[in-house]
C-alpha cells in the first residue's frame, strides 16, 4: 500500500483519495479564524511534502535543465569558481551552489537532492508570500489566497512545473522581496536593507528576471520616499551595493570578470530567438490558454478578480501603479528571450497569489459569508481535482518507475567508468547532460553541452575556443560525441559532431583514441589512459 501512495502510476485512485482528504483539511482550516499561523502553515508544508513526495524519489530526469544544473553543482563542489570551472548560460551562478544544500542533507548530487531543494524553495516562498500577504490585507483572505496557490504547487503534475527549474529560486527572492515592501514603512532601516540586498541577489540567479527586480525596487524607494524615510532609501541601496560589490570583488579575485561579462552578459543578449514583439505574446497568450494546469489556476484567479473588480480601483494608486507595472513587466519577463517554455509561466505565481488575496477580501468583506464559504469550498474542490486529475492522464510517464532510488545507468556509463578514475572530470560533446549525473562525474568542460559551440552566433567562436582550453586543461580521460545517438536532446543536429569543429578534431585526434560506438554513443579515450589501461592499471 506504502509504494502505491509513494508512485502514483501503481494505483493513482489511492493517491487521488488522498489528496482529496487533504483537501478537504485545506477547507476546513481555512475557516477556522482563530487557528494559529503555525498550524496552518505547518499543516500546508506536510501536504506539499506529501504531495510531492513522488518526484522527489523519482531519482531520473524529467526535465533536461535539471541535468545541467545538478551537473554544474557538482563541478563546482570540487572547483567552486564559476565561469571559470561552469558556465550556466541562461542560469546564475545562485541556482547552481544552492544545491550544495541537497548534497549536504542527502550527500550525494542527483534527481532527488535536487527536487528536495526545489520543495524547500518552495515551502519557503509559500511561507514569505503568507506573511507578505497577512501585511498587506489580512489574514483571512491570506490563508484562503495561498491555499490556492498550494494546490498548483502540490497538486501539479505537469514536468514543465514540478522539476527544478532556474525560476524557482527568483520567485523565492521575489516573495521575500514582496515581504520586505510590505513591511517597509513600518521598519525602513531593517527591511530597506533586507529589500536591496535579497533584489541585487536576483540577477545572480536569473538574469532574465532582472527588469521584475527593478519594479520591485522603484516600489521600495517610493514607499520610503512617501514617509520621508530617507534612511531607508539609504540602507536600501546599501543592501543592494554590499551584494554587488561583494560579488564583483570575487569577480575581479578570481580574474573571472571577462568571462562573466562575456558569457553572461554578452551571451544572454544573444539568446533566443528573433521574434517580433506581436508574436512574441501571442505566444504568451497561447500558453495561458493551452498550458495544463497553470490554465486551471489562471481560470479560476480571472473568476475571483471579475467578482472583485469593482473594488480595485479603490486601492491606493501608487500600488495600481506597481500591480500594472509588476504585470506588464512578469509578461514582457517570459516573452524577452521568444524561447517559450512554460516553465517561464512560473514568475506569474507571486503576481497571482497578491491579486487572488486582494479578490478574496474584497468578496469576503461584501458578501454573505455563507455564500462566500460555499462558492469558495466548491472551487477548491474543483480546481484540486481538476489540476490533479488533469496532469495526471496527461503526464503519467514521469512517474511509473518501479525502482525511483537508483540512478539509471545504461551501457555507456558503465564503459566510461572503466577507463576512469576516482574525482576525475568527464566531457560529453552534444547535449547529453544527463550522462553527467548518471555517470557522477563533474564536466570537465565550462558548459556541459556543445550547443553554442556549433550555432551562429557573435560568440560562437569565443565558445569553441574555451571548449578547446578546458579539454588542454581538464585533460579528461574520456571524451564522448552523444550527437545522432538517441540519449543526445533532439535540438542538437546530426552534423553538429565535433569533426565540424577543425580546432576541436584536430585535438581529439592527436590526444584521444576512439574505442566503440555505444548505444549509438562515440566514445574516446585518452591515448595514455588507453595503454594504461591495456597494460592492466586499472583505475576504478
Amino acid at each position: 500500500m506504502m509504494k502505491e501512495l509513494v508512485l502514483f502510476d501503481s494505483n493513482p485512485v489511492y493517491f487521488f483519495i488522498l489528496s482529496l482528504g487533504f483537501l478537504f483539511i485545506l477547507i476546513q482550516l481555512n475557516w477556522q479564524k482563530h487557528q494559529s499561523d503555525t498550524v496552518f502553515l505547518s499543516t500546508l508544508i506536510l501536504i506539499l511534502t506529501v504531495l510531492r513526495l513522488p518526484f522527489i524519489l523519482y531519482n531520473q530526469q524529467i526535465n533536461i535543465d535539471e541535468s545541467s544544473v545538478i551537473t554544474q553543482a557538482m563541478t563546482l563542489w570540487d572547483r567552486p569558481i564559476f565561469w571559470q570551472s561552469v558556465d550556466g548560460t541562461t542560469s546564475g551562478p545562485l541556482n547552481s551552489y544552492v544545491l550544495f544544500l541537497g548534497k549536504l542533507l542527502t550527500g550525494t548530487f542527483d534527481y532527488t537532492s535536487c527536487r528536495l531543494v526545489g520543495l524547500l524553495l518552495i515551502i519557503s516562498t509559500l511561507i514569505a508570500l503568507y506573511k507578505a500577504l497577512q501585511s498587506f490585507f489580512d489574514t483571512q483572505s491570506a490563508r484562503l489566497s495561498l491555499t490556492l496557490t498550494l494546490l498548483f504547487y502540490a497538486y501539479n503534475q505537469t514536468h514543465d512545473f514540478i522539476h527544478y527549474s532556474s525560476e524557482i529560486l527568483s520567485i523565492f527572492l521575489f516573495s521575500i522581496s514582496l515581504y520586505s515592501l510590505a513591511s517597509i514603512q513600518k521598519s525602513p532601516r531593517t527591511f530597506g536593507f533586507l529589500l536591496g540586498f535579497v533584489l541585487a541577489l536576483v540577477p545572480w540567479a536569473k538574469i532574465q528576471s532582472l527588469p521584475i527586480a527593478l519594479v520591485f525596487t522603484g516600489y521600495g524607494l517610493y514607499l520610503c520616499f512617501q514617509i520621508r524615510a530617507y534612511k531607508g532609501i539609504l540602507n536600501l541601496v546599501l543592501g543592494a551595493t554590499f551584494v554587488t560589490v561583494l560579488i564583483f570583488g570575487l569577480l575581479l579575485y578570481y580574474h573571472v570578470l571577462g568571462d562573466f561579462y562575456r558569457y553572461y552578459i554578452e551571451g544572454n543578449l544573444v539568446y533566443g530567438q528573433d521574434v517580433s514583439l506581436y508574436r512574441r505574446f501571442h505566444h504568451l497568450v497561447a500558453m495561458l490558454v493551452k498550458v495544463f494546469p497553470f490554465r486551471d489556476f489562471l481560470l479560476i484567479s480571472i473568476l475571483l478578480f471579475s467578482f472583485a473588480f469593482r473594488w480595485f480601483w479603490k486601492l491606493e494608486k501608487s500600488l495600481l501603479v506597481f500591480l500594472a507595472s509588476w504585470f506588464l513587466i512578469t509578461a514582457y519577463t517570459i516573452v524577452k528571450p521568444g524561447m517559450f517554455f512554460h516553465h517561464y509561466l512560473l514568475y506569474f505565481i507571486p503576481f497571482l497569489t497578491f491579486i487572488n488575496t486582494f479578490s478574496l477580501r474584497s468578496i469576503t468583506r461584501n458578501f454573505s459569508y455563507r455564500t462566500v464559504q460555499l462558492s469558495y469550498t466548491l472551487a477548491l474542490i474543483i480546481v484540486g481535482s481538476s489540476v490533479w486529475w488533469t496532469s495526471l492522464i496527461r503526464d503519467t510517464s514521469y512517474t511509473n518507475a518501479e525502482d525511483t532510488k537508483a540512478l539509471a545507468s545504461n551501457r555507456v556509463i558503465t564503459t566510461i567508468h572503466q577507463y576512469s578514475g576516482p574525482g576525475e572530470s568527464l566531457a560529453i560533446w552534444g547535449w547529453w547532460t544527463e550522462g553527467y549525473v548518471m555517470a557522477q562525474m563533474p564536466q570537465a568542460v565550462a558548459e556541459n553541452h556543445s550547443v553554442r559551440c556549433t550555432t551562429e552566433s557573435p560568440l560562437m567562436v569565443d565558445y569553441q575556443q574555451r571548449y578547446l582550453h578546458n579539454l588542454k586543461t581538464n585533460t579528461p580521460a574520456v571524451f564522448v560525441d552523444a550527437v545522432g545517438s538517441k540519449h543526445n536532446f533532439p535540438f542538437v543536429h546530426t552534423s553538429a559532431i565535433h569533426e565540424s569543429i577543425p580546432s576541436i578534431r584536430q585535438y581529439i585526434q592527436r590526444h584521444y583514441q576512439f574505442l566503440s560506438r555505444v548505444e549509438g554513443v562515440r566514445i574516446f579515450i585518452r591515448k595514455d589512459r588507453l595503454a594504461a589501461v591495456q597494460r592492466g592499471i586499472r583505475y576504478l
